[in-house]
């Protein structure tokens, strides 16, 4: 179950025993509502998958409390950048949503990997393209978001930056699909589970 607390406008979700540290930097600019039910969103989806995780909102509007301490082994940053920048991009690391699946994409985020270990520390999140995306097709913001920020949060702890051929960790997320909200869609695949089942195992 998780369990949720305000301290001085800092979001911090708390899933059980903690093992994962994620912290979420971006602009004041974005609303803090919509902010905050991203953050419940991503935090739900990574639970579900049996990880556990503090979740912390380190945003220039909150207080910085354990935004302030050095990131370990087991902290991940993701960033929620005001636009797109292209040189940012991880090669096949990105999740792109498309009109039908041979359009061109629109890029929601990246997560970047070290070459060498494959261990992943930071992800990006485009804002601009998330609000696009909610123009287009009229999806809550605050969901989108979330689930953008929990696929990021996957290939981190996956350790990869491929993708799967179902469910959150799908390289491609159409109209469609966005707009018929299969909850299966939105979750880690059997797949994925099994791999963050031994990702989980490993904190301990």
């Amino acid at each position: 179950m998780l369990a949720f607390a305000t301290t001085a406008g800092v979001e911090e979700i708390v899933a059980g025993s903690s093992h994962v540290v994620i912290r979420i930097y971006g602009s004041a600019t974005i609303d803090d509502a919509i902010r905050a039910d991203a953050i419940r969103t991503a935090a739900a989806v990574v639970a579900e998958a049996g990880v556990s995780a503090d979740w912390h909102d380190c945003t220039a509007s909150a207080t910085p409390g354990h935004c302030d301490r050095p990131r370990d082994a087991r902290g991940i940053i993701v960033r929620l950048m005001p636009t797109f920048h292209s040189g940012l991009i991880a090669p096949r690391g990105a999740v792109e949503t498309r009109h039908h699946p041979d359009a061109s994409g629109l890029i929601l985020g990246s997560a970047v990997l070290e070459s060498s270990s494959g261990a992943g520390a930071l992800a990006t999140i485009f804002m601009d393209r998330v609000q696009a995306v909610v123009s287009r097709t009229q999806v809550p913001p605050a969901s989108l978001l979330g689930r953008a920020i929990a696929h990021e949060v996957g290939h981190l702890l996956l350790g990869t930056s491929t993708h799967s051929r179902s469910g959150l960790m799908r390289g491609v997320w159409t109209d469609e699909e966005l707009a018929l909200d299969r909850r299966a869609d939105w979750l880690f695949a059997s797949s994925d589970r099994r791999m963050l089942s031994a990702m989980r195992d490993a904190f301990h």
